[in-house]
């Protein structure tokens, strides 16, 4: 493996920040779930109460507004780490697929 390649790999922000990012993915499924269960609850709420309560309604946003950033953030990371990854494979000479590999290797 190129050391020029694992410097780079290891001073990038992006693919630093991504892997990070990436090891959340398995926690993705529980908040799916947690903001099922906060939009069931507001539903109920709304239809059986003539209204929502405000601890209801406090419970969805603080459930809903960071998902959202979260998954914006991430598609701009991952947008970003897609166009690091083709200048590096250009760079190197290096099949971008390979090259995922050889990252993830060396940064985990």
């Amino acid at each position: 493996m190129n050391i020029d390649l694992t410097k780079e790999v290891k001073s990038s922000f992006i693919l630093k920040t991504y892997n990070r990012l990436t090891k959340f993915k398995g926690y993705i499924t529980y908040f799916k779930w947690i903001a099922a269960i906060a939009m069931l609850i507001g539903f109920v709420d709304t239809f059986l109460f003539n209204g929502p309560h405000s601890l209801t309604v406090s419970l969805n946003v603080g459930v809903w507004i960071p998902g959202i950033i979260f998954a914006f953030l991430f598609g701009i990371l991952h947008f970003c780490t897609g166009l690091k990854l083709r200048s590096l494979s250009k760079k190197y000479k290096i099949h971008e697929f390979q090259l995922k590999i050889m990252v993830d290797k060396i940064l985990n």
